[in-house]
């Protein structure tokens, strides 16, 4: 799994996770209670897996959520 999206904003997160499900891409919220207890400033990181990086990328631009598609 690697790194999408890290955030403190919630919404983000949660319409960013819908879109992945909605779309089949598995994915995983990290550090989601870590950062509600704000231990050490901690963002929830949003993690898809490797080999669907570029298409949870492409559709989180396409979203307007990212502003670049990978190269």
């Amino acid at each position: 799994m690697v790194e999408l999206l890290r955030t403190a904003d919630q919404v983000l997160l949660s319409f960013a996770s819908a879109l992945l499900a909605g779309s089949g891409i598995d994915h995983h919220v990290a550090d989601r209670h870590d950062s509600d207890l704000a231990v050490g400033g901690m963002q929830p990181r949003l993690l898809v897996p490797d080999d669907r990086l570029d298409d949870a990328r492409w559709l989180l631009v396409d979203a307007g959520l990212l502003g670049t598609a990978p190269r």
